[in-house]
């Protein structure tokens, strides 16, 4: 009789590795947020960045870590969505953001 071996692997670790996995395809069109700042801006993404652009400057951001959603951050900016909410924080400013698609 063959014996068999099963792996018990906590569910929080297959959710947290999926959730890390890069974006692979580009995306063209811009997603628009408002925030409670009154603050307007746009993202695209890309396979391991995203391009933010606010009052007329664009910043490249890159992807990061996160234990929920996207995070994308450069030394200014940080953005970080999951669903149609953001938070945007600029320096030590934090801005309640929603898609405004």
């Amino acid at each position: 009789m063959a014996k068999r071996l099963f792996l018990a692997i906590p569910a929080a670790l297959i959710l947290s590795a999926c959730s890390e996995l890069p974006i692979t395809e580009e995306r063209s069109d811009a997603i628009n947020f408002r925030c409670d700042s009154g603050a307007t801006f746009s993202v695209r993404f890309g396979a391991e960045s995203a391009i933010l652009t606010l009052d007329q400057d664009t910043y490249t951001l890159h992807g990061e870590r996160a234990a929920s959603g996207a995070k994308y951050s450069n030394k200014k900016l940080t953005f970080w969505s999951k669903g149609d909410n953001s938070i945007l924080m600029i320096n030590d400013e934090t801005w309640q953001c929603q898609r405004s698609d």
